[in-house]
């Protein structure tokens, strides 16, 4: 007896261990790193009609013989030569040949992207016998001649649809099968992250029936969530948690995943910036949250989201939300607006169809009354403001002058805690750091603002900003970083011609 208890522990244990190898190797395969490009160290160029390959420092690599080139990978050599569209050979930086055992090797371009980076930077497709499979760029095979069709899947870097047998289907770069090829359409849910791109957008898909398209839901790693049943389905993309918004015969409900919390019992729901949700039911209006409570009764003629309330008017009464379906006791004609700092909003009150802008804090405190003809959060505690001359200041969130209302306009420079000044007059630009300390001023000039740092310069002189506005010089490590993950103006004697923002090449 003692024995066999002993027998069934050890078998429990390994089936246990069996059942975490199993797993760990699983969620290893749907894993992948996208390749972040640091430097460009390839280029391609053009003499006369044809292409060739440039290095960093205007070194020819390949000469100018073909049709077009496409290089996947600026830090890698692999070029794609085309003499025609079927006529395609592959070369290094040693003009040596590569992947010359398949019929076909080309780079996959990354769908609806705009950039010098539009292709897959880390694998490519090949075709052979007819079909085609995915490779590395070190030649390596990923999976088998088998799909009659592979290609980015919208937006989403690494993973891709699959042909295979009139049906489609959807693989990442491992070669994991993450949607089998059995449905008539995919496409990405587009859930988009700053964090994690678009890596973690689901799949909606479906078939076609007698009675039109039928539409079920996988997500990211290839789980089943909806099965093909339902006439619509829409993500609630702002949420990182999987909302579904689904309809059948005409009716919507909400699923959190693959639980249904509310029924379909709903002409239509829809999902607000603020997190609510406004039901329609025998064309009366109602809010819901996302944890599938009623909040509101339908009972209104109509509900809109304006700021962070929502506002419910009927025949007899006009009422103001919260996005949990909490009455407030403020009026139906002002309007409260988050800002990047959750320590302050933006109010907005209407007189006489004329709105005013006005501060307060979080608590619903004011602390700037409604009289300003416009007002923007800038950063820290400053507002950009518009007086009833149409001339900008700015303020801080008490209301004290810290840049006199006597300009033409104030800007905030996207993604920097810069603001710049615009007059007419004199044709004048003058930037101000997140200190509000002036720091440059000059005429006839021209601004630059990349990802890290600001460029502004006329014909005369040419000053560099850092985020907050601090002077910095060429040769600073955050200019030069940069520099390097984009393409000069020029190489060597090579000038750089720009047809549209994928299509770059040096002259």
């Amino acid at each position: 007896m003692k024995k066999r208890l002993i027998v069934l522990f050890l078998l429990v244990i390994l089936v246990v261990l069996g059942f975490f190898i199993k797993n760990k190797i699983k969620n290893r395969e749907l894993e992948y790193t996208i390749s972040n490009i640091e430097v460009y160290k390839y280029v391609k160029y053009k003499n006369g009609d044809n292409f060739g390959v440039i290095d960093r420092n205007g070194n020819i690599i390949i000469e100018a013989m073909y049709n077009n080139i496409e290089i996947p990978n600026p830090e890698k050599d692999i070029f794609i030569c085309y003499k025609d569209e079927e006529n395609i050979e592959v070369l290094n930086s040693k003009k040596e040949r590569l992947f010359s055992q398949y019929d076909k090797v080309e780079p996959i371009k990354i769908k609806n992207i705009a950039s010098t980076l539009c292709f897959e930077k880390s694998v490519l497709k090949y075709k052979k016998d007819g079909l085609y499979g995915l490779i590395d760029f070190n030649g390596k095979q990923i999976t088998k001649n088998e799909y009659s069709l592979i290609e980015n899947l919208q937006s989403t870097e690494g993973k891709f649809l699959v042909g295979k047998n009139d049906k489609f289907g959807v693989i990442n770069m491992n070669g994991v099968v993450l949607v089998e090829p059995k449905f008539d359409q995919i496409e990405t849910d587009e859930y988009y992250s700053e964090k994690t791109n678009y890596s973690e957008a689901g799949f909606i898909v479906s078939n076609t029936t007698n009675d039109g398209y039928r539409y079920g839901y996988i997500d990211y790693n290839g789980k089943n969530i909806l099965k093909a049943e339902f006439n619509n389905i829409i993500r609630i993309k702002e949420e990182k948690e999987l909302y579904l918004i689904v309809s059948r015969n005409g009716q919507y409900g909400l699923y959190k995943g693959g639980k249904q919390i509310i029924k379909s019992d709903y002409q239509s729901i829809i999902y607000t910036e603020n997190g609510a949700l406004i039901i329609e039911k025998n064309g009366q209006f109602g809010i819901a949250n996302k944890k599938g409570e009623i909040k509101v009764e339908p009972k209104y003629a109509e509900i809109e989201q304006n700021g962070i309330y929502l506002y419910a008017q009927s025949s007899r009464e006009n009422d103001v939300y919260d996005s949990e379906g909490n009455k407030q006791d403020i009026s139906f004609s002002k309007s409260v607006f988050e800002t990047e700092n959750k320590n302050y909003r933006i109010t907005t009150i209407i007189n006489n169809d004329v709105t005013y802008y006005g501060i307060e804090n979080n608590q619903g405190l004011t602390l700037v009354e409604n009289s300003y003809n416009y007002i923007e959060y800038a950063f820290g505690e400053y507002f950009i403001v518009e007086n009833k001359d149409e001339k900008y200041g700015v303020i801080n969130a008490n209301g004290r002058t810290f840049i006199d209302t006597k300009y033409d306009l104030i800007q905030k420079i996207r993604n920097k805690n810069i603001l710049q000044i615009s007059s007419r007059k004199n044709d004048k630009i003058t930037l101000y750091s997140s200190k509000l300390e002036e720091v440059v001023s000059l005429k006839s000039a021209v601004i630059q603002n990349e990802e890290n740092f600001v460029k502004i310069h006329n014909k005369k002189e040419l000053v560099l900003l850092d985020k907050d506005g601090n002077k910095i010089d060429e040769n600073s490590e955050i200019v030069q970083n940069e520099l390097k993950k984009k393409l000069p103006e020029k190489i060597g004697n090579y000038k750089k011609q720009q047809i549209t923002l994928d299509d770059v090449f040096y002259e």
